[in-house]
């Protein structure tokens, strides 16, 4: 190459003159052409406007052709022998990308391939990624690739560029526009960095911290007094898992036909809840969350990344209750997503899928639909299964039966034509979900009539759930990987036990899968030490319930539901979005995207903070902080009460199973403001004591912190307001107060919604939650001198500027705060001499919204504490 050719042009030239503009910049143009056809595919198919397809396509072949002129102006610069081979790597693997997308309508990710890992290329991956690819998307992609590998061929694209180098302020301005691409544009890029980002957001961890001193937040502990359960009476328990069964389609018609007609009149004899949740879209994750009432990860699958964590699931119960333990599941197999492995270490003592010890090879091309076994085959082998354990152990003592379908499986189209009941020439997937829907309702039916003609099985508790729904063209889409709309989680629920269980239908209430395993030891009377998430279906939700839902595809979308309001934040562009279901069920109006004065009022606050909470899930997860491992890492102590008379004794009891135990107390008054800590001694557990008694305590509010350490090591903390009551202290909160305030109603002891006074990670035991603007007044019996309090936005609010607090003694102002914004305490005691009524206000200062007031354990003197 002469001098001149070594100059070039831009990007690249050849020797002796500039290249042919086929060779020189053809394949950039076949790039973007490809990448624009791939835009105006999608755009058709999910309707979007001709603004939003027009700046999808022109920033995604922007992101196309500068990452290629950037590839090669950097490898013209090395030797062509191996980047010759490397970039025709590089570049089918974009082919393949590009036809990934194209089928699926969404590109392709790091977790698609991660998730299925070993099992990618099974074939019900390929028939994942086939699903939904029509004859005409087929026809077009082919057409097109033929064309595009008919043009590189004849005017060498792929090679030229390679063999010409360019200058290095070009590679460098290539660079920057490269940046330019990734940073400016959170999606709608090429297929390549998008695949990049994707790995990205997998490996780029929270930094997030669980703020709690308690090593295992989730363990909720019983001293056993209310537990009630007696085996003799014991019913059995089945836990009926349906594949991909949708709320939506319960008491739908379609072609003259109901879809569900056997659950249709199934629901009226049971509690029926047709607002019930998934919490995700994978099986596995819903199975985590149904038997263990655990959070699911967004991050990655229990069963595979966590399967030697500490858990203790509603099987663990039961098998200690007695019950004979068996998970069955429609599949050939266990050992997809490990589920084999961590049922059986999860309190299962019976675990199979229907291989050949129970469908012979024979019998499966008969008796296979999609997926697996059809559902009616699958329960009578469950059934007979049953009756030879009955049989070979002679017990009595009941079954608890998790099942698992598969009939409904997508891609929902190998239903045969004998079995279409609904449409028998199906044009649509609509049409083929339909079809079977209609089947998995119709072998639902054969399991109740299995059921019903044993007598060992006739006491039986039945919840019959879906493992996740499945969008069916709502907000055009076919896939379970894509955005995070209702049609991919609801499902419903039904709680059947004839003569136990009353029929009633609710409507009016959002519930999930974590609720499940709450319900059924709230039905048997077991009251026992457990780390569920979730609340009894027969329980109202407290202030702190909330639903998940988590997509860990497209971008990962995790959403919390407080009906009927549902907030969704996407990890990956940061995106918000706020539906009122009550009006909106079908979510087509976003509220964020309003007027903010639509938003006064609304829980955004503590919706945001179910985010968090969900994040701080990741962390228990990693750092196996669910349920302790061993007896001694659950030693803790319990309160008889919080609050005494004056010189009354504290009681409190250690509870676990260990020896050499412990207990540091620290004691934190108020007023005056002292600490205090020393070893109240070494008990043994269940042992009631009265070493901390009246002389250790102030009048007053006292924070008390346990800590407790076996065998030298700590074990447990556990922190609680402490109230002494006397002739010289009163809490305030015990006075009737009278008065009004923004939204909501006042609360003593609890926040505006109900929920713990919570402000700025602390829980305090007492005091009054309102919204400004609020303004009560106290009427005082008696004189007292001092008034001693905290205020502070609460936890769960905190959206607004800020809000300022203000005390006045009989029309004198005596405090008034700073403005207050979330996360920030203030506390004071002020003069109130000789004041026969008090009045108490929070400001709003011109924005209320999320404004959740708390005055925290505010406390009469009748002397001042000061000095004393």
């Amino acid at each position: 190459m002469d001098e001149a050719g070594r100059r070039g042009g831009f990007p690249f030239s050849v020797s002796g003159g500039i290249a042919p503009l086929p060779k020189r910049y053809g394949l950039f143009a076949v790039l973007a052409l490809v990448q624009a056809l791939l835009v105006v595919r999608v755009a058709l198919q999910e309707q979007w406007s001709w603004l939003q397809s027009f700046y999808t396509v022109a920033v995604s072949v922007f992101s196309v052709v500068v990452f290629f002129l950037l590839w090669y102006s950097a490898l013209s610069h090395l030797r062509y022998r191996w980047t010759g081979v490397v970039t025709k790597a590089v570049i089918a693997l974009y082919a393949l990308m590009v036809v990934y997308h194209w089928l699926r309508l969404e590109p392709l990710s790091f977790l698609i391939i991660y998730k299925n890992g070993a099992d990618i290329f099974s074939w019900q991956a390929v028939g994942y990624l086939l699903s939904n690819a029509t004859w005409l998307g087929w026809a077009t992609l082919l057409t097109v690739v033929l064309a595009l590998v008919w043009l590189c061929r004849r005017y060498e694209m792929v090679n030229t560029p390679l063999k010409h180098p360019a200058k290095a302020p070009v590679v460098v301005a290539l660079l920057l526009l490269n940046i330019v691409s990734v940073a400016a544009f959170s999606s709608s890029r090429n297929e390549l960095v998008e695949f990049s980002a994707s790995v990205y957001h997998y490996f780029a961890h929270d930094t997030l911290q669980w703020d709690s001193d308690n090593p295992y937040p989730y363990v909720k502990q019983s001293d056993g007094i209310n537990d009630q359960f007696k085996l003799a009476e014991a019913p059995n328990v089945f836990v009926v898992m349906l594949e991909s069964f949708s709320a939506e389609y319960i008491d739908k018609v379609e072609n003259g036909r109901p879809v569900t007609p056997f659950f249709n009149a199934l629901k009226n004899e049971g509690f029926y809840l047709n607002n019930f949740f998934s919490g995700s879209v994978e099986t596995s994750k819903g199975q985590f969350a149904t038997l263990c009432s655990v959070y699911p990860s967004y991050r990655s699958n229990v069963f595979t990344s966590y399967p030697d964590n500490n858990f203790r699931c509603l099987s663990h119960i039961l098998q200690e209750r007695g019950y004979r333990t068996v998970f069955m599941k429609a599949f050939h197999s266990l050992g997809f997503e490990n589920t084999g492995n961590f049922v059986r270490a999860n309190g299962f003592e019976f675990a199979h899928g229907m291989d050949d010890s129970f469908v012979a090879q024979a019998e499966r091309d008969e008796y296979v639909i999609g997926w697996g076994v059809r559902d009616d085959i699958f329960y009578q082998k469950t059934f007979a299964y049953l009756d030879k354990l009955q049989e070979s152990e002679g017990s009595k003592a009941p079954f608890f039966v998790s099942t698992m379908s598969v009939t409904n499986h997508m891609m929902f189209d190998d239903i045969p034509p004998e079995h279409r009941y609904i449409h028998a020439d199906p044009q649509s997937h609509q049409d083929n979900y339909a079809n079977s829907m209609y089947l998995t309702d119709q072998y639902l039916k054969v399991f109740f009539d299995e059921l019903r003609t044993r007598d060992y099985l006739q006491n039986s508790v039945v919840v019959v759930l879906g493992d996740n729904g499945f969008p069916m063209g709502q907000h055009n889409n076919f896939h379970n990987t894509k955005t995070a709309y209702n049609e991919l989680f609801k499902t419903p629920v039904l709680i059947w036990w004839p003569a136990k269980v009353e029929p009633e239908i609710k409507t009016d209430t959002a519930r999930s899968q974590l609720d499940v395993a709450p319900t059924i030891t709230d039905l048997l009377a077991i009251d026992t030490t457990h780390h569920f998430v979730g609340r009894s279906l027969f329980d109202a939700p407290d202030e702190n319930y909330f639903v998940p839902l988590i997509q860990p595809f497209d971008g990962t979308y995790i959403a919390s539901i407080r009906y009927p309001y549902k907030y969704v934040k996407h990890q990956k562009t940061g995106a918000e979005f706020l539906f009122d279901l009550s009006v909106d069920p079908t979510e087509k109006h976003d509220l964020l995207a309003n007027d903010d004065a639509r938003l006064l009022g609304l829980p955004l606050g503590a919706l945001r903070q179910d985010i968090q909470t969900l994040r701080r899930n990741e962390v228990l997860l990693q750092e196996d902080r669910v349920y302790p491992g061993n007896d001694k890492d659950n030693v803790r102590v319990i309160l008889a009460g919080n609050r005494l008379g004056e010189g009354q004794p504290l009681l409190y009891r250690v509870l676990g199973d260990a020896d050499n135990i412990a207990v540091v107390v620290t004691v934190s008054s108020h007023m005056p403001k002292t600490t205090r800590r020393f070893l109240a001694a070494e008990r043994s557990l269940d042992e009631e004591v009265s070493s901390l008694d009246g002389i250790h305590l102030q009048p007053g509010v006292n924070r008390l912190t346990f800590e407790v350490f076996v065998d030298g090591v700590h074990s447990s903390t556990m922190s609680e307001d402490v109230l002494v009551s006397s002739q010289s202290a009163t809490l305030l909160a015990d006075f009737g107060l009278k008065g009004k305030q923004g939204w909501g109603t006042l609360h003593v002891n609890r926040n505006v919604r109900g929920g713990p006074l919570r402000v700025a990670g602390t829980t305090y035991g007492f005091g009054l939650g309102t919204h400004a603007a609020s303004d009560y007044t106290i009427a005082l019996d008696r004189n007292y001198e001092a008034l001693f309090f905290a205020v502070g936005i609460d936890d769960g609010g905190g959206c607004g500027n800020g809000a300022t607090f203000s005390v006045e003694a009989d029309g004198r102002v005596v405090y008034r705060s700073k403005r207050l914004k979330r996360g920030e305490l203030a506390s004071a005691l002020v003069n109130i001499s000789g004041a026969r009524a008090l009045r108490l206000r929070t400001h709003d200062n011109g924005n209320s919204a999320c404004d959740h007031t708390n005055w925290i354990n505010p406390v009469l003197y009748r002397h001042s504490p000061v000095g004393r």
